[in-house]
């Protein structure tokens, strides 16, 4: 086995069939760096395996030689998303106003059959109810809710923007670590490469939220044991790997033309840009759409869904039913996506919603 770079042959030798070969493999190769070395800095980068992992309804297919890539849907799966109707995830978390609204104009219905023909005034005012009104206001309603899934969508593709930011400046710490990897030493270069694989864990953690002492057996895993005690013991544990990161190259001496300030001050600029990135994934997650922005919607909605049933029952009497089922599904359903994907890293009781993070932190 490899255990230094002295001993590193000019040309490494081909990966054995079946091994995974994906990322900055072949930049590695280029360069001989040591198979330690190698099994530490594959974790930046997505490295690909012959399995699939299931996240909600979406699959996130590996495959070799190339990157985790997400299922894409098409229009000949229409039928197969029509029978699955019944298990959205979506339908069960909008149950209640679907069920609530469906079973008022279930009753609205009975009582205008039952009092149709006797003459009273509710089956007249039923059968007489303007639909000017709801004309009226159904086209505000439908720009206030394009708005805000519109808004809600703004905020997950920044999220994905900084998740690449990420792994982009991730990987030009990969290159100018083994760029520099014979005026660093071995044990400097590992210790930084263990940092920066658990750089992306930390920040995912730190995004989603404490969830048992699972998370910091996942980090120790991939830090080095000098570093993992004051990380796990870190509030802002993303944050206090790159402080980490940063010290140490900062103690780390000039070599004549190798390792100059020059050299030190790119190293210091990519972590202040992995910073930006944490910087802004929290401000994503502390920064939620207005209250009142939402609960205005929501109020708009329920009303204009109530009172429906009072124009579509004298109409088209038990028909009204699911007519009115499937408006109220829609409407609050298209709301429920934009509440669920506003925060692009949380987790729900049915998994996570929003961007893969186990994915992009692999």
């Amino acid at each position: 086995p490899l255990t230094g770079f002295s001993s590193v042959p000019s040309v490494a030798p081909p990966p054995p069939p079946g091994q995974d070969a994906a990322g900055l493999h072949t930049l590695w190769k280029a360069f001989a760096a040591p198979k330690a070395l190698l099994k530490r800095l594959s974790r930046t980068s997505l490295v690909s395996r012959q399995h699939i992992r299931r996240h909600l309804h979406d699959e996130v297919t590996y495959r070799e030689n190339t990157f985790p890539k997400a299922k894409r849907y098409s229009s000949a799966d229409w039928l197969h998303i029509m029978f699955t109707w019944p298990q959205s995830t979506v339908l069960r978390r909008i149950r209640s106003p679907v069920l609530v609204n469906t079973v008022w104009t279930l009753v609205l219905a009975v009582v205008h059959k039952a009092c149709k023909g006797s003459g009273l005034r509710l089956t007249a005012f039923l059968d007489g109810f303007s639909k000017h009104p709801h004309t009226i206001v159904g086209s505000a309603m439908s720009l206030l809710l394009v708005f805000r899934t519109n808004a809600a969508y703004t905020r997950f593709w920044e999220g994905r923007c900084h998740w690449e930011h990420l792994t982009n400046k991730s990987r030009d710490m990969v290159r100018l670590l083994i760029a520099y990897r014979q005026v660093l030493g071995h044990q400097v270069v590992l210790r930084l490469a263990d940092l920066l694989c658990a750089f992306p864990v930390a920040l995912k953690q730190h995004l989603e939220g404490y969830h048992g002492p699972d998370q910091e057996e996942e980090l120790r895993s991939l830090l080095d044991p000098l570093d993992a005690p004051a990380v796990v013991s870190a509030v802002n544990r993303p944050l206090h790997i790159l402080t980490a990161m940063a010290d140490i190259v900062g103690h780390i001496p000039y070599a004549d033309t190798n390792w100059t300030s020059r050299e030190r001050l790119a190293m210091m600029t990519l972590f202040n840009d992995l910073a930006k990135s944490v910087g802004g994934c929290e401000r994503i997650v502390q920064t939620p759409v207005p209250l009142h922005y939402a609960r205005h919607t929501g109020r708009f909605m329920g009303l204009f869904c109530l009172t429906l049933p009072l124009i579509l029952v004298g109409e088209m009497g038990f028909l009204a039913v699911p007519a009115v089922a499937l408006l109220v599904w829609c409407l609050f359903g298209v709301q429920e996506i934009g509440l669920l994907i506003e925060n692009p890293f949380s987790e729900t009781r049915e998994g996570t919603w929003a961007l893969p993070l186990a994915v992009m932190a692999d």
